[in-house]
């Protein structure tokens, strides 16, 4: 695996797309859009034994000379609507491989490998942040990277402005975001300066073979002409040290970038104002977490400037910022490599209904097959008049004001229903008194912007030990993988999780709603009549 990731590390590291060639590959993308897509589902799907998709469709009567008609007559996101209202999606649990697929009368048991690309070259592997549960080991690809690299390259051709010194704060792996941030940018050719990392060695013990990993890909970068900065562990009580990096960019060169998950961007923010250091000149480019109004009034207070990106492991990056932006979390929908569709979906415990992304990969380098997949998050999907150099450049649709209705995210780092409720149902009851229905996980965000994870616990329980609730959820979540001690120590550090103490609040149909995301201010919900508005 490491042979591989040699031979095709300097290829990727020292060839960067040039901007007419990238320009000339995302336009082919955009033009093959429906015959990507077919090609995807001939050698991904009808000629893999193992694809779920596979069986989902011909338990429809869907072949693929019956998929070909459907999308020559209708084009691409008709036919990803009428396969969608067939049972052709795939929920985040049955995604994850947590769930069996049902439909109806027939039931499906999955494992998330069975989702993966099988024509993908593994070069090396990364994981989620596995606070979602069982670490979900994703192939990353050099050849995927290099898509993502040309939707950067006319991003930055198109959108003036990005040129700067780099920072980038973001952990090492198993957690993906550094080493793939570090390598996408030095490939673009910008100055990638410094690689601070949040969590430190005292704060977690990283295994041999990660840290083996990212000494690996470092060294080769080296010894290929392509410098990349050693992590340099600055934990989130020391954004101070960022903050004062930017203000030295900005002496030296007028601007910089900080590349980093939306809270560490408050973080450096406030940090900043009370050292007394003017960062206008600084671009943030935020991640991992929506961007909330608050978050960002918070990152600009210091004269920053903001810049959204949006994307997963699994697929890739989605869109980048809008420069005449409609919100804060306003980005142009990189079309060329998804097909994004809206399905109405109950949020579970309530009766509000969402209108849900489904998302398609286009692109054969995916290191997932995506077709109609549900990642639990929920938006605004539209075409506007912008403006905006991308709309010229063939990107005109908008994804914006994207959240999560089922998971909740804290620090960059994401919890998922199923490890929480095991915790909040069995281990807390067992431990601390009380049962399932005396305890609540809130997403809250406070008056600085930062968001807090708030366990409520009914006051019937007796008193407990605030301190060991905390502690004992951290434990359990870091029992899973790597990827969810990494989690650990970075909430551990943010002092993210509290307790409070209250009864849980019930739902107007009389659930409690064990995980309850931070209420929101945009998106597109549906009332009791099913009329769809935006709020």
């Amino acid at each position: 695996m490491y042979g591989r990731f040699a031979l095709g590390l300097r290829t990727f590291l020292a060839n960067p797309p040039k901007p007419a060639a990238a320009r000339a590959e995302v336009e082919k993308n955009l033009h093959d859009r429906e015959k990507n897509f077919l090609r995807i589902a001939q050698h991904g799907i009808y000629d893999n034994p193992v694809s779920p998709y596979q069986k989902l469709l011909r338990n429809a009567g869907i072949e693929f000379g019956d998929l070909v008609r459907m999308t020559e007559a209708d084009g691409l996101e008709q036919t990803l609507r009428s396969l969608r209202s067939n049972g052709i999606y795939v929920s985040f649990e049955e995604f994850k491989g947590r769930t069996p697929i049902v439909r109806g009368s027939f039931t499906l048991n999955v494992s998330d490998r069975d989702f993966d690309n099988p024509q993908l070259k593994s070069y090396y592997e990364g994981q989620t942040s596995g606070s979602t549960g069982a670490g979900t080991r994703v192939a990353m690809d050099l050849d995927h990277m290099t898509a993502m690299l040309n939707q950067c390259m006319v991003y930055m051709e198109v959108v003036a402005g990005v040129d700067a010194p780099v920072a980038v704060w973001f952990p090492l792996l198993p957690a993906s975001s550094g080493l793939m941030s570090i390598l996408m940018i030095r490939s673009l050719g910008l100055k990638t300066e410094k690689w601070f990392t949040p969590v430190t060695s005292a704060k977690m013990t990283i295994p041999f073979k990660y840290r083996m990993a990212t000494e690996y890909a470092r060294g080769m970068a080296r010894l290929f002409g392509v410098p990349v900065p050693a992590p340099e562990p600055v934990s989130i009580a020391d954004a101070g040290k960022v903050a004062l990096w930017a203000h030295q960019q900005i002496g030296k060169s007028g601007a910089c970038m900080v590349v980093s998950y939306v809270s560490l961007g408050v973080r450096v923010s406030a940090a900043a104002q009370e050292m007394g250091l003017d960062l206008t000149g600084c671009l943030f480019v935020g991640a991992g977490e929506p961007p909330t109004p608050a978050k960002v009034r918070a990152i600009r207070k210091c004269g920053a400037r903001w810049m959204s990106s949006y994307g997963f492991t699994e697929g890739g990056l989605v869109g980048l910022s809008c420069r005449n932006p409609a919100s804060e979390n306003d980005l142009h929908l990189f079309r060329d490599a998804w097909g994004v569709i809206q399905s109405p979906v109950q949020v579970p415990g309530s009766n509000l209904v969402v209108d849900a992304f489904c998302f398609t990969a286009l692109l054969a380098s995916a290191p997932k097959i995506m077709l109609n997949v549900e990642l639990d998050d929920y938006g605004i999907l539209d075409q506007r008049d912008c403006g905006c150099p991308m709309q010229l450049a063939g990107f005109p649709d908008h994804i914006r004001d994207i959240f999560s209705f089922r998971k909740l995210t804290g620090e960059g780092m994401t919890l998922v229903g199923s490890t929480m409720l095991r915790i909040m149902e069995e281990v807390l009851p067992s431990k601390f008194g009380g049962d399932a229905l005396d305890y609540q996980l809130v997403e809250e965000e406070d008056d600085s912007g930062f968001t807090r994870l708030t366990f409520v616990v009914s006051p019937k329980v007796g008193d407990i030990d605030e301190r060991a609730l905390i502690e004992t959820v951290l434990d359990e979540v870091s029992r899973d993988s790597p990827g969810a001690d990494l989690a650990r120590a970075v909430w551990r550090d943010a002092g993210t999780l509290r307790v409070r103490r209250e009864d849980p609040t019930w739902s107007t149909l009389g659930k409690l709603l064990s995980l309850r995301p931070a209420k929101r201010n945009a998106g597109i919900v549906f009332d009791e009549k099913g009329e769809k508005g935006e709020v």
